[in-house]
Parts: C-alpha cells; structure tokens; sequence
C-alpha cells in the first residue's frame, strides 16, 4: 500500500507544481538578500501589509532536497504575512551537487544572517525536505555555538509532511545522497530523531499523513515518541491525518482548511 501510495503521489507532483504556478502572489514588496556567495545562497523577506509581531516566520521549502525554491512557495508565506509575521523564505545548496554537510554549512550562516538582518526571535518550520531542515536548525546546538546562534531565540517549530527519522525513510538512495554516501558523522548531524534530545524546550507541532507514500508516517512517528519520553509531551503536539497523503499536507496554504487551521492556532498560541 506504501508503495501504491507514493506512484501515485509522484504521478500528482506535475498537478501540484501547476496549480502552483497558476496561483498569483504580490512579490513587489519582497527582497532578496544573499547569505553566501553561492547562487542558492539566500533568501526572500516577504513584510507583512501589516506587521503585527516581532516575531519572523522562517518557512524552509520542500522538494526533496534537490527540487523547489522559496519562488514557488510564496503562497505559504502569504498566509503567515496575513497574520501580521514577516516571513523568510531561504534557499540552500541541494543535491545532487551538494549534500547535507553543505546544507548545515548553509544553516548555520543562514542563522548569522538572520540575527545581523534583525535581532528578533523567530518561528521556523517547513513542509517535507523543509520540515526536516527546519528541526535540524532548531535543534543542532553544536552548530548554534559555532554560527553564535541562541537556541531560546527559537519560540516554535512545526513540520508538515517531513521526514524526521532518516532509518524509515523509503528511499536509501536518496538518504545515501543525503549523508554523502553514508557517512556515519554526516548521518549523526542529518538525522533529526538523534539530535531530538537538544531541543526539548522548544514548541513542537508536526502534522503528517497516515496515506503520506513519500515520507510514511513511520518516519515521523518515533521521533514523536522519543520527545514525549524525554519528557516534552507538553511542547509536543503531533496530528496524524488518516485520510491524506504527502501532497494533501504540501496543499495547507491552498486549499487544506483542516491541516491550516491546526497550524495557525498553534501558531497563535505561541508566546509572543
């Protein structure tokens, strides 16, 4: 059933990616500020009409971590720029030219940047490869240290559809692209369910899909069990859609009222 779901989810990619290009977003307020000297390196701020909060939203796109852009999930942004959030939308080096150990390297002058850009905290979080990225950025203290990055300078995360224990994750070509051929100090810093323990303080919201064939559920589900073992069931809070898939959660800013909500009142709830 597994593998039925994800043909058919990759068969609806094409669909998805028009429906996509055919949604117009205001982009004339937007700017583009490098963080690197790589051409991947930077990232979109998109102000809010009316900015309401300190806080920024930092939303990490999908793809797989070699597809997407920040260009084409403007219309994520567009709902967290209604609530009053500024948000950024980064980009990051991605396979197949580079791996994870550059996309870390590009996480941690993405958090140089951020605090040089303006020193207020932020909420990050990310669909699928994005989700993924958004947990490592909150919970790799070692690479904090070294970017000068405060962990309680980060006030929530939440991933939709994203993998967050790299062992069940379907794909071991993929995940061996990932890790550069398995590295095991690479697999130790790219695998969000072994560095779970570093950001326990932190809101966590995951929303996922019990038909997801790309990223199953049984990639996110221990890494929700081990945080509520570690003893943050108060700052875990984990929906798990039975009737939908990978590309239904993709959809939460288009056209999913049901995973949008979730989301947005989590979001609400949040300390200021």
């Amino acid at each position: 059933m597994v593998y039925w779901n994800a043909f058919k989810e990759l068969m609806e990619i094409p669909l998805y990616w028009l429906d996509v290009a055919q949604r117009e977003i205001d982009a004339a307020s937007e700017e583009k500020r490098f963080y690197g000297s790589n051409w991947r390196q930077y990232y979109l701020v998109r102000p809010a009409p009316e900015r309401l909060h300190d806080l920024r939203v930092v939303f990490l796109h999908g793809g797989g971590w070699q597809f997407g852009s920040p260009e084409s999930f403007r219309h994520h942004a567009q709902v967290f720029n209604q609530l009053g959030f500024e948000v950024i939308l980064p980009s990051f080096r991605r396979l197949p030219s580079h791996h994870y150990g550059h996309m870390r390297e590009d996480l941690g002058l993405l958090m140089q940047a951020l605090w040089r850009d303006a020193a207020v905290p932020i909420i990050i979080g990310g669909v699928s490869a994005g989700g993924h990225l958004a947990s490592l950025f909150a919970s790799d203290v070692d690479l904090q240290g070294q970017a000068g990055w405060n962990q309680s300078w980060i006030k929530g995360v939440f991933t939709l559809c994203a993998p967050l224990t790299l062992e069940e994750l379907p794909w071991p070509g993929l995940r061996k692209r990932l890790t550069n051929g398995g590295k095991a100090g690479l697999i130790d810093r790219a695998d969000p369910i072994r560095l779970v323990r570093q950001a326990l303080d932190i809101p966590f919201l995951c929303l996922h899909g019990q038909k997801d064939g790309l990223v199953p559920s049984a990639s996110v589900i221990p890494y929700v069990e081990e945080r509520i073992r570690l003893g943050a069931a108060d700052q875990t809070h984990f929906h798990l859609f039975p009737d939908q898939g990978h590309l239904d959660l993709a959809r939460w800013a288009l056209d999913n009222e049901k995973a949008r909500k979730l989301l947005l009142h989590w979001v609400r709830q949040l300390p200021q």
